[in-house]
């Protein structure tokens, strides 16, 4: 059997000066008074200031990459272990920001405020909400949503749970968690960039792959 890793207790004041930091890197005097004025009215409550900015932040913040130096990492994985941003962009970061906002807020409201931008999201914004899940707070109640985010069609989707996300490995049943492993075969992408393989081994999951190798060498294909 294969049980979640334990799942660290995330330092959510940390985790948000450093995205700070990071997207103020990147992005104009103006560009950062828009963001703060934004931040300013979710965190008081304007539910409506959070889904139109969500959706706002790729063109008033563009898309750069962060750049995320050693010591930026080295940061990122002292305030979240197995936390692993190195591809992140400044929108992903101020959308992650942004939910960040919220995390005053009870844990059904926040949920519920969660479950309807994933509801809402185009395919940029559900990569932007995976990637944040663990950094996020009430990090137990999102392992039903990273379930989902696993069986997307969509391949970035699917990246965006299932690579440099600690979230997956620590909190997904050993079921959920080999069928994840599983389907990164089927639509062809890499095994090494998921966080906890390792250490999530199991023979059940052995024999599945085993199974896929054989199925894959009769018809004639080959095994990545």
């Amino acid at each position: 059997m294969s049980e979640p890793l334990d799942s660290p207790s995330v330092n959510l004041a940390a985790v948000t000066d450093l995205l700070d930091a990071w997207i103020d890197r990147h992005i104009s005097p103006e560009a950062k008074t828009w963001l703060s004025e934004r931040l300013d009215k979710v965190s008081a409550g304007d539910e409506k200031t959070l889904f139109l900015t969500f959706g706002m932040i790729p063109r008033k913040l563009g898309k750069a990459d962060l750049e995320l130096s050693e010591l930026d990492q080295a940061a990122s994985a002292k305030v979240r272990p197995r936390w692993h941003p190195t591809n992140w962009t400044v929108d992903q970061a101020a959308r992650t920001r942004l939910v960040l906002a919220l995390a005053a807020k009870p844990q059904e409201q926040f949920v519920t405020l969660l479950d309807k931008l994933f509801d809402s999201g185009e395919v940029g914004e559900l990569v932007a909400l995976y990637q944040a899940l663990p950094v996020l707070p009430h990090q137990a109640a999102h392992a039903l949503r990273t379930s989902e985010g696993t069986l997307s069609d969509i391949k970035s989707v699917f990246c965006a749970v299932a690579h440099h996300n600690p979230y997956p490995a620590e909190h997904l049943d050993e079921n959920r968690w080999n069928q994840m492993v599983l389907k990164s075969l089927f639509i062809a992408t890499p095994l090494w960039p998921i966080v906890g393989l390792d250490e999530r081994a199991n023979p059940a999951l052995a024999r599945m792959l085993v199974d896929y190798a054989h199925e894959r060498w009769a018809a004639g294909q080959t095994v990545n």
